[in-house]
């Protein structure tokens, strides 16, 4: 019989905040906190904290109570808009170290696949959305522990912050047993499928039903438009280096996982956490080529690669598959540095991309 091992558990009475753990979310917090323009969504948020300071109101009308109100909190005492964006760039983190108190061997390979890999700037760019995701992530261990009505608190506080929150709220039944194929081959082929089927999207018409839902959830601008973009949805997402390679890392980490699983007694929480991976990753390549509306939901559960690659890298180094984890590690950490790169090559915006890390303080306003 095939010998089992348990991935190692952080001892539950070891403190959570050590001096390393607090330094890693306060320099992050710092980093994110002093950019200008890194991410396509920070000017925007930059812009509107700092009418808030200047009129007393958001330019775009009020956002969610707990997010308004926190802003609120901070103009009222005077702080720079870098500390209120570092704050909720904290938060991120915060959430996603505590998911993995009890699995802290996690956290370096989580760390270094948030900055290198695509985590980064998806975090500085949907900021209120990516919140939620990280909270959501902690969130999974009530679904585990059946306690229904703190994950629904969870999940309200949660909608004050991006209203599409509350479409989570069912997943705590449906999570209650998550289902997936357990073959990866099928699973693979599905992947292949929805990739096939997603590069010519006639069938988008059929979300037009989704109007009232969309509105409701905080996405009333895409809303207003949607027969628009279902009718214009064929916007094909190129195939460059950077999307083969987060391609082939999901497909790897779909590979890889069933593996980890029957060979470590990994908890419940994983299971759901790749459940939703794997879903994700369905539905973004089926919706690829239509419009960002259908495919920020999907963010909620394709995030969670966050978690399941460092775990399949974890595995490979654990069990000295050398050529496989470097492999696999070129993969995860060099979304980052190709974006950051690409910019500067031929005649693009160079430093003025998104994708270029900038200090506010060197820029001009």
């Amino acid at each position: 019989m095939e010998e089992r091992y348990a991935l190692k558990i952080t001892k539950r009475n070891i403190p959570f905040l050590n001096l390393p753990t607090t330094i890693s979310i306060l320099l992050f917090a710092l980093i994110c906190g002093v950019r200008y323009n890194v991410g396509v969504d920070n000017l925007s948020y930059i812009q509107q904290y700092t009418n808030l300071q200047r009129l007393g109101h958001f330019a775009r009308g009020d956002f969610e109570a707990l997010f308004g109100w926190t802003a609120n909190i901070f103009t009222s005492l005077g702080f720079h808009f870098s500390i209120f964006m570092g704050f909720w760039a904290g938060i991120q983190l915060f959430f996603i170290y505590y998911s993995m108190r009890y699995n802290k061997y996690l956290l370096p390979f989580i760390a270094l696949f948030i900055v290198l890999g695509p985590t980064f700037l998806t975090w500085t760019n949907i900021l209120r959305q990516t919140v939620v995701i990280c909270i959501f992530t902690f969130l999974i261990e009530y679904i585990v522990t059946r306690k229904l009505w703190k994950y629904v608190a969870g999940i309200l506080i949660c909608s004050c912050i991006h209203k599409s929150a509350i479409i989570l709220l069912p997943f705590y039944f449906i999570f209650q047993k998550p289902l997936y194929p357990k073959s990866r081959l099928l699973n693979i082929s599905i992947v292949i499928v929805c990739t096939v089927v997603g590069m010519t999207p006639s069938w988008i018409y059929m979300m037009n039903g989704l109007k009232d839902i969309l509105a409701f959830v905080d996405y009333e601008d895409y809303a207003n438009q949607l027969e628009f973009i279902t009718e214009n949805a064929n916007q094909a997402m190129a195939w460059g280096p950077a999307r083969i390679g987060l391609y082939v890392l999901d497909l790897l980490a779909i590979w890889f996982y069933p593996k980890i699983k029957e060979k470590y007694r990994l908890d419940n929480r994983f299971n759901i956490y790749f459940c939703a991976f794997l879903f994700g990753t369905f539905f973004f390549n089926l919706f690829a080529n239509t419009s960002h509306i259908f495919l920020r939901p999907i963010a909620y559960f394709r995030d969670f690669r966050l978690i399941i690659v460092p775990v399949c890298l974890y595995y490979l180094l654990k069990e000295r598959r050398y050529i496989l984890y470097l492999s696999m590690s070129i993969l995860a950490y060099f979304y980052t540095l190709y974006a950051s790169s690409k910019a500067f090559v031929g005649g693009g915006p160079g430093e003025k991309a998104p994708e270029v890390y900038k200090f506010f303080f060197l820029e001009n306003p």
